[in-house]
């Protein structure tokens, strides 16, 4: 996970197209999309550990 001054968590742009694939999936299909739902996903895929507050 990177540190930058003023932006104390960040994540990879190149999650972003798993993350809208996702919403869309989920939207399509009527489900609620949460910011846990996001988290999740990203860990299980990538097997890392984002901070909570990444999301905020």
């Amino acid at each position: 996970m990177k540190y930058i001054l003023g932006k104390p968590y960040a994540i990879d742009g190149s999650h972003e197209e798993i993350v809208r694939h996702f919403i869309r999936n989920a939207n399509q299909n009527g489900q609620y999309v949460t910011l846990s739902n996001i988290s999740e996903l990203i860990q299980n895929r990538e097997s890392i550990d984002i901070h909570k507050d990444t999301f905020v």
